[in-house]
């Protein structure tokens, strides 16, 4: 079988934006309410001062370790905080999480031991963990134990920063994530924080079957903008504000951007101290506190292969192969 390069181009070009008025977010779920996408709901991203302070938090992780029945991952969390454009405080946790497979009472349970601190228990089969109709990949647990960090960090940094930005949405997905996200969002409430998410990419799409994003660019009758309202959202589980924003004139980039609903904020200050934060040359219209943070935070692919042949000797020489002998021995 050849392959005709043409024809995926014209598969490309043939998936062009459709015309203003013509449009809503496509979703499946009730409980998001969608809005026509028009030029009307386009609004310019002011220029304001103010001296409150803007927090941004990432994270990653790498398995380093894995057999049948455990999975070793080094996980990294990342905050830093400006004022005035102005890096005034960091902070960066590193830990180890070893998850191990269990069987309770005829039930597969994956417990993970973040070392150090606290161990967390999930189900192999939890409907919003497995894939398709198989069980939940083990080396999945560490993901979401580095997004429970994440969350963490953020109820941190409240009282240090007036506006977090998460890397990523506001809406849980994964059994547990709910409750974190509750607590956080109780303690913002309680000390009027900003709490915000923003997206890298999206898979939303309009009713034509369009990215979102590029539709939304293709009618934009401004250069650096914020799009709002586009959906009336009632689910509990995602208790946000979305906004669509262009954070610099020369960026070619539309990122999905979330508020927490529960506390009052002024959204045109929130996106002016985003923007300010987003001129730098190497990446124009994406935050550079983001940039920062995911940079510190990445567990890179030479770190990964130092811990992961340094435990493949660890663990020939260890006669018990559990996770606390291979970590401490590490440590």
């Amino acid at each position: 079988m050849g392959m005709d390069f043409k024809v995926v181009e014209d598969y490309i070009a043939g998936n062009k934006p459709c015309s203003d008025g013509e449009a809503r977010i496509f979703f499946s779920d009730k409980r998001y309410d969608a809005l026509d996408l028009t030029k009307d709901n386009f609004h310019e991203i002011k220029d304001m001062y103010t001296e409150k302070a803007i927090g941004f938090v990432d994270g990653g992780n790498a398995e380093i370790f894995r057999n049948g029945g455990l999975s070793i991952s080094v996980v990294r969390v990342y905050c830093c905080v400006y004022r005035q454009n102005k890096r005034t405080e960091a902070l960066k946790k590193e830990f180890f999480v070893a998850v191990r497979a269990i069987n309770r009472d005829g039930r597969l349970l994956y417990e993970a031991d973040v070392i150090g601190n606290e161990k967390i228990e999930f189900d192999a089969f939890d409907e919003t963990l497995k894939d398709g109709i198989n069980k939940a990949d083990m080396s999945k647990i560490a993901n979401i134990i580095r997004r429970f960090e994440e969350i963490r960090l953020c109820s941190e940094m409240i009282g240090k920063a007036d506006i977090i930005v998460m890397d990523g949405s506001l809406q849980s997905s994964v059994v547990n994530e709910a409750d974190k996200l509750g607590k956080l969002f109780e303690k913002a409430k309680e000390n009027n924080c900003v709490v915000t998410g923003l997206s890298k990419s999206t898979s939303l799409i309009t009713t034509n079957s369009v990215p979102v994003t590029s539709f939304l660019d293709s009618i934009a009758p401004l250069k650096e903008w914020y799009y709002w309202p586009s959906v009336n959202i009632s689910h509990s589980d995602h208790m946000a504000d979305l906004y669509f924003v262009k954070l610099h004139k020369s960026s070619g980039f539309v990122f999905r951007f979330e508020v927490f609903s529960g506390v009052d904020y002024n959204i045109d200050e929130v996106l002016s101290l985003l923007k300010l934060n987003s001129r730098d040359a190497a990446f124009p219209g994406y935050p550079y506190g983001l940039v920062e943070a995911d940079r510190f935070a990445r567990v890179s692919n030479r770190e990964a292969e130092y811990f992961k042949t340094k435990l493949s000797v660890l663990s020939k020489s260890v006669p018990e192969k559990t996770a606390h002998n291979i970590l401490d021995s590490i440590g």
